[in-house]
């Protein structure tokens, strides 16, 4: 009877093992998402940086960016605010052994409608090869919306740094 839940329980593990999405970036995009994150210098406070990376046809679309901070408690509480900082754009061209196209966009008109700020988020984008491959890379702004803070910050100032960026993969 005991190894009949065991059996049970398995094979909802296995089921539910093959609903979450795998991890299918090749191994020198993982690589260069861990040192790419060193390149953040979060100006105030420290952050965490996220990320969403998907193969798209014929090249790899990776963006990145620092999370965002919810307040807890006070006047603000429940409030997300994106972190200022500062992000080494030299030591990220050296990933790049060609660039096809680096543009910035910013939109620092807040009253642009939000399809508009979706489809063309601000940050700076570079378009290029890294390990022979075709990657477009985005350094966002900010967090996109859709994404959960990655830290909380209490009234009092005092960080608490015990939630996840979720990571979208496709």
């Amino acid at each position: 009877m005991h190894s009949h839940l065991a059996v049970q329980h398995l094979i909802r593990q296995v089921e539910a093992d093959r609903s979450r999405p795998r991890d299918r970036k090749p191994g020198w995009l993982t690589e260069m998402i861990d040192e790419l994150a060193n390149l953040f210098e979060p100006i105030s406070i420290s952050g965490r940086v996220g990320f969403n990376c998907q193969w798209n046809n014929d090249h790899w679309d990776l963006q990145m960016y620092l999370g965002r901070v919810e307040m807890v408690g006070g006047v603000s509480d429940g409030l997300q605010k994106p972190l200022n900082f500062e992000f080494d754009v030299r030591m990220l061209m050296k990933y790049f052994t060609s660039v096809d196209r680096m543009t910035l966009t910013a939109i620092p008109d807040a009253s642009a409608d939000e399809e508009s700020l979706r489809s063309a988020p601000a940050g700076l984008m570079i378009s290029g090869l890294v390990a022979d491959q075709q990657l477009v890379l985005t350094i966002l702004e900010q967090a996109p919306m859709e994404t959960a803070a990655a830290m909380q910050m209490r009234s009092n100032g005092k960080v608490i740094a015990g939630l996840d960026i979720d990571s979208l993969w496709d």
